[in-house]
């Protein structure tokens, strides 16, 4: 059981960190770009900042990794609307993705939510990880009650993860943690935690 959370403590590290990297290229309709860098995973997701004038900057687009080229290591950005700060009092303004224009990807990967079946094996596994900030699923129902669904959709997820920032779900089904990049909705990770769960008396 002790190599199992240390496991699960190097997973949960392997995403800690914020990576960044310039536009090399951007299409003519700004809904792909591409980055070199030495790895990253497919279905990362961030955005690009765009530089107005001297300290000053915006964010322009979200951003998804959806391929990488390991022999030229470049990654292709699938390009869309950033709506994470949306502000309807605000000027929108007429910026373009440019090259040189950074890219900021794994933003919020320092926060988590973690779906688990069982209060038990929740704690067991948010205990185990010390350097990631866990957001209580109880949250996550709060959002629920609000829509109504009894079963969450995608948009549910989505509305919870902007008001709270998290960068990754966490969710243990069939002692195996899958570890889900929460703004595009790609499985970064699969391990293996074959938890015992224990009984309630």
């Amino acid at each position: 059981m002790k190599y199992i959370f240390i496991l699960l403590m190097v997973i949960v590290e392997l995403f800690g960190g914020v990576v960044k990297s310039p536009v090399v290229s951007v299409n003519a309709d700004e809904s792909l770009a591409t980055i070199q860098i030495a790895k990253i995973d497919v279905g990362m997701s961030g955005f690009i900042v765009h530089n107005i004038a001297k300290n000053h900057n915006t964010i322009l687009k979200n951003v998804v990794v959806k391929s990488y080229d390991e022999q030229s290591q470049i990654a292709t950005l699938e390009l869309s609307e950033y709506d994470a700060l949306r502000q309807n009092a605000l000027p929108s303004g007429n910026w373009h993705v440019e090259v040189g224009d950074m890219v900021v990807l794994a933003f919020g990967y320092t926060r988590g939510i973690l779906i688990a079946p069982s209060e038990d094996i929740y704690y067991r596994i948010t205990r185990a990880t010390k350097h990631l900030q866990w957001i209580h699923p109880d949250i996550f129902a709060t959002v629920l009650s609000f829509t109504g669904h009894p079963t969450p959709l995608r948009e549910d997820f989505k509305k919870l993860v902007i008001s709270t920032s998290v960068g990754l779900l966490y969710i243990y089904i069939e002692k195996k943690l899958y570890t889900v990049d929460s703004q595009s909705f790609k499985i970064l990770n699969i391990s293996e935690a074959p938890l015992i769960q224990k009984e309630v008396k």
